[in-house]
């Protein structure tokens, strides 16, 4: 699939392996100017906004965890951003460390080099690298270095850069349009959003914006840059569309704003959300969905199987070998029109649950907002929770019988609870 210019929007990027045809190339943005950063790929989030040249050889770095200045020097490696003081992101992850306790990690990083790759210095797809480590911080193994990375070493994903003024905007919606992906909760940086249910967004007259679950109409404003700023009870929060793509997906950046100015920001997985795009029966439903998450992973794909008879399972394929390794569920149903699967837990000491509330599809993907739950038996709130999200499932066609080799149950031991972390944060871009 390839992006097209139409009038200085972006269409139709998709994944880590798309082209692009965009305008003539030239050395680098006016100075100035912004920058933004970010993975195409609906599995992937982080994001950087860079200003270069707010100074002679100097850029800020707004990323998901705060702004960062810095001088940097051009070569024909890139632009390589010595920060004035390290990125530092505490309790960045989860540790099972060798006297087998949980502990937690930091990250930290001193530098970051922006490389071109495709397109041009306007629109295109950059290379990332950054001189970065994370260490765990306490426990038994405090101070080990968990994995570590130079601005020298290859970045294996890619990201895509458009100049701000470039990007696809959200001029074009209109009065009564619906977006689901927005947050209204507080946030205390774009490390943690996901930690905020996201949710359906109306436009309403006088430039408000009517938040479905939380039953609260916020006014925003337009920027000077063309973003939507929202007065919450947190505070001020911004919004602006990347782009959009042809199955469904709105590539937007989220911030935080105080005194004026963005705090952190953070790519956000929106679509547009339709009321007639529900679960209608049991035999919609029933099919064999892959996550989108996973959909440009080469390895594996993650896939829940459902069948009209109630019964199903969940877990990961191999792609080459084409091996499933994944656990029943106990039961799903069809219940208000939403998609509820009862996970079976190997302790059996809680139920967990996993709610679909479809609100778009285009063509083979089925656009849900997904939410994960837990409860311990006297009714108080199990270990276990996802916040509401959205996540793109693709129709793949029946369900298979369940003939293929399951696991028999959820993976038992603290692997679990690492794997449902990976899962809740999904392919973080920390750099």
């Amino acid at each position: 699939m390839k992006a097209k210019m139409r009038a200085g929007v972006l269409v139709g990027m998709v994944g880590a392996v798309c082209s692009l045809t965009v305008m003539a190339p030239q050395a680098w943005a006016a100075a100035g100017q912004d920058m933004a950063y970010y993975p195409a790929e609906w599995g992937r989030i982080g994001a950087n906004l860079v200003t270069w040249d707010v100074a002679p050889g100097r850029a800020l770095v707004l990323s998901t965890v705060g702004r960062h200045l810095g001088r940097y020097v051009a070569d024909d490696k890139g632009r390589t951003i010595t920060y004035d003081q390290a990125k530092v992101i505490p309790n960045y992850s989860t540790y099972y460390d060798s006297c087998s306790q949980f502990v937690q990690t930091s990250y930290t990083s001193t530098r970051i080099r922006f490389k071109q790759s495709e397109g041009s210095a306007d629109m295109g797809k950059s290379l990332i690298t950054a001189d970065a480590q994370e260490v765990v911080e306490t426990g038994c193994d405090k101070g080990l270095v968990v994995w570590s990375s130079t601005v020298d070493d290859a970045d294996t994903y890619g990201y895509n850069h458009v100049l701000m003024s470039l990007r696809q905007g959200q001029a074009d919606l209109k009065v009564g349009a619906r977006i689901a992906g927005m947050k209204s909760g507080a946030i205390s940086d774009g490390n943690a959003a996901y930690m905020s249910p996201a949710d359906i967004a109306t436009l309403t007259k006088g430039r408000g914006l009517q938040f479905a679950d939380a039953s609260q109409t916020f006014s925003y404003r337009v920027d000077a840059q063309g973003w939507w700023v929202l007065d919450l009870p947190s505070g001020q929060r911004a919004y602006t569309r990347l782009q959009t793509d042809a199955q469904g997906g709105q590539v937007w950046l989220m911030a935080d704003v105080v005194n004026g100015k963005k705090q952190w920001v953070q790519k956000a997985l929106m679509t547009s959300a339709k009321p007639s795009s529900k679960f209608g029966s049991v035999d919609v439903a029933a099919r064999n969905w892959e996550a989108g998450f996973t959909v440009d992973d080469p390895g594996y794909g993650f896939f829940t199987r459902l069948r009209a008879d109630g019964s199903g399972e969940r877990g990961n394929l191999d792609r080459a070998t084409g091996e499933f390794i994944g656990s029943p569920l106990n039961r799903w149903s069809l219940q208000d029109g939403k998609v509820v699967q009862d996970i079976r837990v190997s302790s059996g000491a809680y139920k967990r649950y996993r709610t679909w509330q479809s609100v778009n599809k285009v063509g083979d993907v089925r656009w849900v907002l997904e939410d994960d739950s837990s409860v311990y038996p006297d009714g108080s709130p199990g270990p276990y929770v996802t916040f509401k999200r959205v996540h793109p499932q693709l129709d793949r066609g029946d369900p298979p019988a369940a003939t293929q080799r399951s696991a028999g149950g959820m993976v038992k031991g603290p692997q679990e609870l690492v794997q449902a972390q990976r899962e809740r944060l999904g392919r973080r871009s920390p750099l």
